[in-house]
């Protein structure tokens, strides 16, 4: 005996409130998975963000986050005579993104100006960050910089 055809009207009838699902889920499903990872690179360490930055060519950074403040008031007051701060024992987050930086007293005394130029001599500079940054310069190349200028509070 032979089976019969199946028909396909009888199979669209028979899914019809399915279609419906469909066409509501999968842009949900999107939505959520834009909104997760939106929520994943607002909350990634200050040093794989000024990465993810330098990695997609975004444009310069005008602001440091609060948590680093007291600890740059520390470093821009044991700044050398030409305003450079380098070679301190700082929270590895802030050695990695800002490494040797340039501070200067604003001319009011009341804040430090901080300015900071990241890129990459050569693939090898991303090792502190880990084995992925290193393979992701490798592949983007390193003739891409941008500047951090940002103005944070003198805290007393």
């Amino acid at each position: 005996m032979k089976k019969p055809k199946p028909h396909l009207t009888r199979h669209f009838k028979k899914n019809k409130g399915n279609n419906f699902l469909k066409l509501i889920l999968l842009p949900s499903i999107g939505l959520v998975s834009i909104g997760l990872g939106f929520y994943g690179l607002q909350h990634l360490p200050w040093h794989w963000q000024l990465f993810i930055k330098w990695l997609f060519r975004q444009g310069d950074v005008t602001s440091i986050p609060e948590k680093f403040y007291p600890e740059l008031n520390y470093l821009c007051y044991t700044q050398n005579g030409k305003g450079l701060v380098s070679s301190y024992e700082a929270s590895q987050e802030l050695a990695y993104s800002l490494g040797k930086f340039k501070c200067q007293l604003s001319e009011d005394k009341n804040y430090w100006i901080i300015h900071d130029t990241y890129t990459f001599s050569h693939p090898d500079e991303a090792s502190p960050g880990s084995l992925l940054a290193i393979v992701l310069v490798s592949i983007v190349g390193v003739d891409y910089s941008y500047n951090i200028d940002a103005i944070i509070p003198i805290l007393k």
